[in-house]
């Protein structure tokens, strides 16, 4: 920690017996050995050149050969140079105790101490300063749990502690700065691994952002290919967005038609009758996936307003469109619904449309519980034709389903009378809606 918070700050060992000549440090063992010099010390020559009544002539280069032939002298002795398999182990555990993520993020606790006591502003921004690089490193790591655990001890210190201005902003700076774009991409790398990712801890911590991350988490919407995660952060941006709908919305008219889905989607929970002209766009949206969610959207959001707006999409182009717009159309008008649905299940095209169309305008009738809809319920139910009579069958199951889900007195009568019926296929669609309710 030292280390990294001063690296300003550099160490010399000095010698007397050096002639004042500093000597680095090294930093690691690595750099220890790389400047190890592995060189046979001079040979000591036995002939001494001082001595008197000894020959003026010698050969040097015959007495050096002598000395230096064969292997170093160090050969023999490099065992010094290594350490023992026990003492290695020992090594490689006091190591990994040192620079374990456990004892490493001990120090949190230190500096929140710090926080909460320093009356000092630049021993406090200190403290503050390696906050910060601390939780990059859990970030970096995929710790999100003590990330949120390290910003919910900050905010109870903002929320609990009498601070001074001063100490309140620094907080403050330090909250928003984990929401900014360059930490927000820093976290999109890490949720697309998906491996060894926890996206509940993930929700939790995203979740005590401020609103300053919204855009950067957009952004990174349009721009995950994990689905799951893009789901998280559409609940968490719906958590933290509440009051945030301007900066949401201006994301409705993006080119990429997957983030506007979920724009729609993200809106219909935090902006209510608010973002309904922005839902308005989605219902004339190019893309019908962004039509059905938009559909979807106004389902929840419900009112006058979304009535009139579902009662023009049940007449979109898209078969799926058309009937998820009459089950939502039921779900917020309930008695008001009866009169456009009635008028589409009445047409003479309507016993052309696909099953699955037609057995949700009739679930859609059924839905709203109005008496008024059992006689035309049941004239549909009994009606006869010589044409079309396979789509005739279709009409009538709607028709009995539909009374069934109404269950008053009137349709259950309406009922027992078709499971009498000699046609076959009234007698058939009665007797497959009675199992819906007990007659």
């Amino acid at each position: 920690m030292w280390e990294g918070a001063f690296i300003h700050i550099s160490y010399l060992a000095t010698d007397e017996f050096l002639d004042e000549i500093s000597v680095i440090i090294p930093k690691n063992v690595g750099e220890f050995r790389q400047h190890l010099k592995f060189e046979p010390p001079a040979p000591k020559v036995a002939f001494d050149f001082g001595e008197e009544g000894e020959q003026d002539g010698f050969d040097l280069e015959a007495i050096l050969s002598e000395k230096t032939s064969g292997p170093p002298p160090i050969a023999a002795h490099q065992s010094v140079y290594f350490l023992t398999p026990d003492e290695l182990e020992r090594l490689r555990k006091e190591t990994e105790a040192e620079t374990a993520p456990t004892a490493v993020f001990n120090i949190i606790d230190i500096l929140l101490e710090i926080m909460a006591l320093e009356k000092e502003e630049e021993p406090f921004k200190d403290a503050v300063n390696v906050l910060q690089k601390m939780l990059d490193a859990l970030l970096a790591m995929g710790e999100f749990q003590k990330g949120c655990d390290l910003l919910t001890r900050v905010y109870i210190i903002l929320n609990t502690y009498q601070l001074a201005d001063w100490q309140v902003k620094i907080i403050q700076q330090f909250v928003e700065a984990a929401g900014e774009p360059a930490q927000i991409e820093r976290i999109g790398k890490i949720l697309e691994k998906e491996r060894g990712v926890k996206l509940e801890e993930v929700s939790k911590y995203l979740t005590l952002l401020r609103p300053n991350s919204i855009r950067a988490l957009i952004n990174l919407l349009g721009e995950l290919s994990n689905s799951k995660a893009r789901r998280v952060l559409c609940d968490v941006i719906c958590e933290i967005g509440k009051n945030a709908i301007q900066i949401i919305s201006s994301f409705i008219n993006d080119h990429r038609w997957y983030l506007v889905r979920n724009i729609i989607y993200i809106l219909a929970r935090v902006g209510k009758e608010q973002a309904l002209p922005y839902i308005q766009k989605g219902l004339n949206h190019g893309e019908p996936r962004v039509r059905r969610e938009a559909v979807q959207a106004l389902g929840i959001i419900g009112g006058s307003k979304a009535f009139g707006l579902l009662v023009k999409a049940i007449g979109d182009t898209d078969v799926r469109i058309r009937s998820m717009a009459a089950l939502n159309l039921a779900k917020v008008g309930k008695k008001a619904s009866l009169p456009p649905l009635l008028e589409v299940v009445q047409s003479k095209e309507f016993p052309k449309r696909e099953k699955a169309e037609i057995k949700a305008f009739f679930d859609a009738i059924g839905m709203s519980g109005c008496d008024e809809a059992v006689q035309p319920l049941q004239k549909l139910l009994e009606q006869r034709s010589w044409l079309n009579r396979k789509k005739r069958v279709e009409i009538r199951k709607g028709a009995a389903n539909a009374l069934a889900l109404i269950g008053t007195l009137e349709a259950k009568s309406i009922l027992k009378s078709g499971m009498n019926s000699r046609n076959h296929n009234i007698q058939q669609a009665c007797l497959q809606a009675a199992e819906r309710l007990t007659l």
